[in-house]
């Protein structure tokens, strides 16, 4: 066999970088964004700007695609800040449901306090796991349309009570009044309520 020539040797080198080339756009880099603008989309967009990890990304295209997020895919992403946890030293308690809404679970855990590690403290440390790998999708979780039906249908069920300890306490709304609206009047009393330090909350199911 002829040994090959420098230009074989030059066409051998770039066919090797433009595989590589490929290949790395075709890694864990390359979530595509999702063409909608929907609560996943938007949390893509922000975990994007924080170099969230390419999973989580993932995760948000997908669940942005499909119009949802369930429950064991958001508990994947949190066994990866676990992993992040476990590298740290940070102690942390397992995930277990939350029944935030009837029919709309949470995967929840706890983390723990432990020394402060190279000047910088566990719980900054943890707030870096969490957003890295799966603190935009958790919060996106509970905003997706699945998560608000199952608020809304409970806060429903709590309406008259509501309404009557809001007009107890100066507050008359239409009857027509939206969800929404009851929701805010709700914030409004708590805040001024808050703020004098004798806090009123007509409705634990309003958020």
């Amino acid at each position: 066999m002829m040994p090959p020539t420098a230009k074989q040797h030059a066409w051998f080198f770039l066919l090797v970088v433009s595989v590589a080339v490929f290949l790395a756009g075709c890694g864990p880099d390359s979530a595509p964004r999702p063409t909608g603008n929907d609560v996943f989309a938007l949390a893509y967009d922000e975990a994007k700007d924080a170099d969230a990890s390419p999973s989580q990304l993932d995760a948000l295209a997908k669940a942005s695609n499909e119009g949802e997020m369930g429950y064991e895919e958001l508990a994947s992403l949190i066994h990866d800040t676990f992993n992040c946890l476990d590298d740290a030293g940070i102690p942390y308690q397992p995930i277990y449901p939350w029944e935030r809404w009837p029919g709309f679970a949470i995967p929840m855990y706890g983390i723990g306090e432990s020394e402060i590690l190279g000047g910088t403290s566990s719980t900054a440390i943890a707030a870096e796991c969490e957003l890295k790998y799966s603190g935009f999708a958790f919060m996106a979780y509970q905003n997706q349309p699945s998560a608000q039906d199952a608020r809304d249908e409970r806060f429903r069920e709590d309406l008259p009570a509501t309404l009557a300890c809001l007009v107890e306490n100066g507050y008359t709304l239409p009857e027509d009044a939206s969800l929404d609206e009851v929701r805010a009047a709700v914030s409004e009393l708590a805040i001024e309520t808050g703020q004098s330090g004798e806090l009123i909350l007509c409705s634990e199911w309003a958020y």
